[in-house]
């Protein structure tokens, strides 16, 4: 019950950040060389300075804040409802990252080569995407058959 709610809590982050970057609509006016000078090294929230919001009226502030709340809570309610779904597609996702992550060095085992784990691990993208395409099938023939 408690990774519902916290389904329901993504989803409703999700839906009212994309809300706000898609209507506030401002961009990162930073170079590389303003980038490097914010002493990001010693403060992760000196970054916060390199976003430049103009101020808003308020009445387009409050139009914006009502947007964001409705999304939010419609997010997060499509995505209690459909846990299940959601928790497949991220759980298989997440297996075929790792999958593809541990191909190379399962490889090396395979053809009988010694393995250095720094040296020849990587990502490997059609181990990927073939883990996923696998996982995705067998979780849509998993979820018919549940659904039935």
């Amino acid at each position: 019950m408690a990774t519902r709610y916290a389904a329901g809590i993504a989803g409703f982050t999700a839906g009212v950040a994309a809300v706000f970057f898609t209507l506030l609509g401002r961009e990162i006016e930073a170079t590389p060389r303003e980038v490097a000078s914010t002493g990001i090294e010693s403060s992760p929230l000196a970054a916060l300075d390199l976003f430049r919001f103009a101020a808003l009226p308020q009445e387009e502030l409050i139009r914006i804040l009502g947007i964001a709340a409705v999304v939010g809570i419609v997010a997060g309610i499509v995505a209690m409802r459909n846990y299940d779904v959601l928790m497949s597609i991220c759980l298989t996702g997440l297996g075929a990252a790792l999958l593809a992550n541990t191909a190379p060095i399962w490889m090396q085992v395979i053809q009988g080569n010694t393995v250095s784990f720094a040296a020849d691990g990587g990502f490997s993208v059609p181990v990927a995407v073939l883990a996923f395409s696998v996982g995705l099938s067998v979780q849509y023939l998993r979820q018919r058959e549940s659904s039935s």
